[in-house]
């Protein structure tokens, strides 16, 4: 009997050590700190700000810092903004309202990317708003697209011709609640930030 409830509390500690490693590794936090966003900072480093997909095209997904990425019970990734993985379209920049996600040493002549609210909460939504923008090297906004995100929309491609525009130092997207002061269910979600789609 003295076996079975040593076995039982081992497994019991082993399971705990696990979900700790977890969130650890996640980069989530327990006490609500911005533990998410440093790790991203960290990940964000040591990329060498973009990697191909399978057609050659530059993906930005991996080199993302977010800000405000904070933990969350509100949803099944623990996180307010980060890098999810979705069954249907793998790797997507998940963000909420009064989060953001920026990209720097672009180094692209197009940017592409795909937007909605998430397929899971879509029917609970009423839309959200995401602003693209870009800076400068020395911080000066270059452009500046106000996007509203409807929540009966499926994914929705957006180009931009970065040509246009001398000396990027930043891409940022910021996801607000598209005036309508409600929050609930405002889960944007980005696929394949690159230099052209899939």
């Amino acid at each position: 009997m003295k076996k079975y409830i040593i076995s039982a509390s081992l497994i019991i500690f082993l399971f705990i050590c696990w979900g700790i490693g977890r969130v650890w590794h996640r980069g989530e936090s327990t006490d609500g700190t911005d533990a998410a966003s440093s790790s991203n900072e960290l990940a964000s480093s040591e990329s060498s700000g973009g990697q191909t997909d399978g057609n050659e095209n530059t993906v930005l997904l991996d080199s993302a810092v977010f800000e405000n990425a904070l933990a969350s019970s509100d949803n099944p990734w623990g996180v307010t903004a980060g890098v999810i993985e979705t069954e249907e379209e793998g790797k997507c920049i998940f963000l909420t309202p009064n989060t953001a996600v920026s990209f720097t040493d672009i180094g692209l002549d197009e940017i592409a990317f795909a937007y909605r609210i998430h397929p899971w909460v879509q029917a609970d939504s009423d839309g959200a708003g995401l602003d693209l923008m870009l800076y400068s090297k020395d911080g000066e906004e270059l452009f500046r697209d106000e996007i509203a995100v409807d929540a009966d929309n499926a994914w929705v491609e957006y180009e931009l011709d970065l040509r246009d525009y001398a000396d990027i130092g930043e891409l940022r997207f910021s996801c607000n609640n598209g005036g309508h002061n409600d929050d609930v269910c405002d889960w944007v979600v980005i696929k394949y930030v690159g230099n052209s789609h899939p």
